[in-house]
């Protein structure tokens, strides 16, 4: 476009292509270089872990609680590939 050499993904250096990946997702928001597909799947994962932690992987009680349909719920955690099965515990009251 400009008239000059074509820059490619092999002409970038290892530690530039890796950059984003060291990052902490809240800089990568502030800095603007994350989609908002990015920054919901970042935060619905956060956001639903905790939630099958405090209720020991135990979906019905997750949907309750965060007030989401238990089908929903089980769609989001399948798109997020997260296993319930890490978050139950033997002691399930």
């Amino acid at each position: 476009v400009l008239g000059g050499p074509i820059l490619r993904a092999n002409d970038v250096p290892p530690e530039i292509v890796r950059w984003r990946e060291q990052r902490q997702p809240e800089e990568m928001c502030e800095l603007g270089a994350v989609s908002y597909r990015e920054a919901r799947e970042w935060f619905d994962r956060r956001f639903l872990c905790g939630a099958l932690r405090r209720h020991n992987g135990v979906l019905t009680r997750v949907a309750e609680a965060i007030g989401m349909s238990r089908k929903y719920l089980y769609a989001r955690l399948e798109h997020l590939d997260i296993d319930v099965e890490n978050f139950r515990t033997s002691d399930r009251s």
